[in-house]
Formats: structure tokens, C-alpha cells, sequence
């Protein structure tokens, strides 16, 4: 009984103690902020739009390490360089799709590796892209010595003028 009463006691203690009254001195309403210094999305946006259109930059200037990742930074990456990239048959066919000539086959194409490769035999035989070679992939034969495999490429129809993926080897 004296357990359950002291156990009460101490439950209650610290429950007042984090009833108390919150520090009100920094606590402002929205409409209150009014100083053009202060960190505001307006104040960002504006910021935005006033800098000189003269002024360009490179990719990623300006930057920090702590940017994530993201669909802008992701394509302005893809567009500057020509990479290894790991995809299935699937995805590399709707990568290609409508890519620009240089992107597609010329100086900045890109090659992939297909981690779900099948073989004739119906023998799934991942293929990983390796940064010792470009324009080919590293085979992972299990049990048996890695091979160096060509890279598949997307191809250009200078006929209709687009890109799209066939399955061709990259040259």
C-alpha cells in the first residue's frame, strides 16, 4: 500500500511539473512579422526573382552537401554526363524514349547494365555496372569467374528523329 502511495505521489509530481505554464515571451503572431530581413517564403521568392538574369550558373553552384536529391538535380546530373546506369529492359526502354540524339547515341549517351537479365536457358544472370569499364557491364556468374559483357545502348531513328531503347549493344 505505501508502494502504490508513493508511486502516486512522484506520478502526480511530475505530471505538475509538466503542466506548467510554457515561456510566452517568444511566441508571436504570424501577422506580427513584418521586418523584410526576417526568413520568410515570400522573402525567399522574391529574392528569387530579383536576382540578375544575367548572372548563370553551373549545376549544383551555390549548393551544399546537405541538398537531397531530386528530380531537377537528377536530371540536370543525367543531362551533363554520359554514365553507367543500372535497368531492366523495361526501364531502359522508357528512359530513351524521346531522348535527345547526343543523349540518346551521340557523345553524351548512356549505357545499361540489366540486373534481370535472362539467358537463353531461362537463367536469371545479373549484370552490374562497374567503373572500370565503360560501355560494358560485369556478369555475375555464380560459381564461375565474373565475365565483361557489352552494355546495351539506346539507338537513334534518324528516320521519325527519336530515340528509344532495342536491345542493341553499345558501340
Amino acid at each position: 500500500m505505501r508502494v502504490t502511495l508513493a508511486v502516486a505521489v512522484m506520478v502526480l509530481f511530475a505530471s505538475a511539473a509538466t503542466l506548467e505554464a510554457p515561456d510566452t515571451a517568444e511566441v508571436t503572431d504570424l501577422g506580427e512579422q513584418k521586418l523584410p530581413e526576417e526568413l520568410s517564403v515570400s522573402n525567399m521568392v522574391e529574392d528569387i526573382i530579383d536576382q540578375d538574369a544575367g548572372d548563370e550558373r553551373k549545376v549544383g553552384e551555390g549548393q551544399d552537401g546537405g541538398v537531397l536529391e531530386n528530380h531537377i538535380n537528377t536530371f540536370a546530373k543525367d543531362i551533363a554526363m554520359s554514365e553507367c546506369i543500372q535497368m531492366s529492359e523495361a526501364q531502359a526502354t522508357d528512359y530513351c524514349f524521346n531522348r535527345t540524339e547526343a543523349h540518346c547515341n551521340g557523345d553524351m549517351k548512356d549505357w545499361f547494365c540489366d540486373f534481370e537479365h535472362v539467358d537463353v536457358y531461362g537463367t536469371q544472370i545479373s549484370q552490374w555496372c562497374d567503373d572500370r569499364y565503360e560501355f560494358q557491364c560485369t556478369q555475375v556468374n555464380v560459381g564461375a569467374p565474373d565475365q565483361i559483357v557489352s552494355a546495351k545502348c539506346c539507338s537513334w531513328d534518324a528516320a521519325i528523329g527519336n530515340c528509344s531503347y532495342s536491345n542493341t549493344q553499345c558501340v
